[in-house]
């Protein structure tokens, strides 16, 4: 899906992590990182915002941005994403 602009996956920071035990579970969940359970592992989503955002919009052109931006694809409608926008209290436009 193409990029709505609507700033929120410049406001996350998403990875895929296997064999997490109990322990490392309890330890990000009780400290209010948003882990979201999948089949091969878990998705661990902190809120970071870039400091490159200003408002809805990156400071850097095309040229200058991370591989990841550059590809615009929206991951609104991933339930882990959707997740943890509300996890973390995050709205289209802002905070």
């Amino acid at each position: 899906m193409e990029c709505k602009r609507c700033g929120l996956c410049c406001r996350m920071v998403g990875f895929r992590v296997e064999g997490m035990s109990r322990k490392e579970l309890q330890f990000l969940t009780t400290r209010g990182i948003f882990v979201y359970p999948m089949e091969d592992g878990f998705m661990v989503v902190f809120h970071q915002e870039c400091p490159m955002l200003d408002g809805n919009d990156c400071r850097l052109h095309d040229g200058g941005k991370p591989e990841v931006c550059r590809k615009g694809d929206c991951l609104k409608g991933v339930p882990w994403f959707d997740a943890a926008a509300r996890h973390y209290r995050l709205e289209e436009g802002g905070i």
